[in-house]
């Protein structure tokens, strides 16, 4: 589990955010269940060194990411209001659109059973189905969102409350199948149903295809159009607040254009893993030549070689002298300190999870081989 929260923490902070709560709300379940207390700490303590060790795991990403949330105050993440993204309470289930989020037919027939066996439910499943509940009502329009909008922006779309709901979801629907194929007529019944499902959901599809062939086409692209694409992209999550004015600036790469009072002629300007490279002719010496590059904790400038002392204007935007004649400049990340000790302590974390896992492994293998 903490692998893959930590992997879930590296892809997508928000998503991460959302599923940390479905495992709190999952973990809860266990106190359904009529347990001896010592056993109920024990899972306690064990979810909470759970927490600690991805936190530790992704602390290489997350560590400089706050260095960095700190330094820039305020950053420009796209923030959608909730509100906006709901659905109707039926589209959860019937939708006309391809690409939209639901549970689907299927998703309404595991709700149909879950109303049916709730007599029969033991109490865990019927915690299950109450987090079930609460999470599609959370993506619908019946949930009050324009009261949450200001604090819960950050989620961006309700759709990711739908993650909790189809492992959910899946979960009860998979118990109801085993049930219902321990009575042979029920068998069929359970046949006709994911055969009518089949059908519905291929003749939507064509139905979908046919309305708009080109937005539902797959195209492939080659890796050349895909970096062209990429370069294009105008997104500026994590650019500071302060920097987002000057957005269609940082675009061109130009100190011409970020300087247009200044005397300054770009030759030529390319890229590299952890830089950005820049040759310049000025007519004459400058002290305050703005490049097109935000400052960022780690953020090196080199003139000609030269170390330049760290400097930014009001928009974030790195600030450098330069002298008259061509100058070489070169904007390179260095790691900073809250980086590399980030690093190691991912690492020993790592190398101590499988150091603890490989014990555990050699204290299981005998009884593998006595069977």
């Amino acid at each position: 589990m903490s692998l893959g929260v930590a992997g879930l923490i590296l892809c997508d902070l928000p998503d991460a955010v959302v599923v940390v709560l479905m495992l709190v709300f999952s973990f809860s379940m266990t106190f359904t269940v009529k347990e001896a207390k010592n056993i109920k700490l024990t899972r306690i303590v064990k979810l909470i060194y759970a927490g600690m060790l991805s936190a530790l795991l992704s602390a290489f990403f997350l560590a400089p990411l706050l260095q960095n949330l700190l330094f820039v105050k305020n950053i420009s993440v796209n923030k959608l209001l909730l509100s906006n993204t709901v659905l109707p309470t039926l589209s959860v289930f019937l939708t006309d659109k391809l690409a939209s989020y639901s549970l689907g037919l299927s998703g309404l027939i595991v709700v149909f059973f879950v109303i049916n066996g709730w007599n029969k439910f033991h109490p865990a499943l019927k915690y299950l189905s109450v987090v079930l509940l609460i999470n599609l009502i959370l993506v619908t329009n019946i949930f009050p969102w324009p009261i949450f909008d200001k604090y819960l922006g950050f989620v961006q779309f309700v759709g990711r409350f739908l993650y909790t709901a189809t492992f959910i979801s899946a979960f009860l629907g998979a118990i109801a199948i085993a049930n219902i194929i321990e009575n042979r007529k029920s068998r069929y019944l359970l046949v006709t149903l994911f055969c009518s499902i089949g059908l519905l959901s291929v003749t939507s599809l064509n139905f979908s295809i046919k309305r708009n062939p080109n937005g539902n086409a797959v195209n492939i692209v080659s890796w050349d159009d895909f970096q062209n694409a990429t370069l294009n992209n105008y997104v500026y999550d994590y650019l500071p607040h302060n920097a987002f004015k000057i957005k269609d600036k940082l675009e061109q790469h130009s100190i011409p254009l970020m300087n247009p009072k200044k005397e300054i002629q770009q030759t030529r300007w390319t890229t590299g893993y952890d830089s950005i490279h820049y040759r310049i002719n000025s007519v004459q010496k400058y002290t305050d030549v703005v490049l097109p590059n935000i400052f960022y904790p780690g953020f090196t400038v080199y003139v000609n070689g030269e170390k330049m002392p760290e400097k930014y204007n009001k928009n974030n935007a790195i600030v450098v002298p330069i002298e008259k004649g061509i100058s070489k400049i070169d904007v390179k990340y260095v790691k900073t300190p809250v980086q590399i000790i980030s690093f190691w302590i991912s690492v020993l974390a790592l190398l101590t999870l499988i150091v603890l896992k490989n014990k555990k492994l050699t204290k299981l293998l005998p009884l593998f081989k006595k069977h």
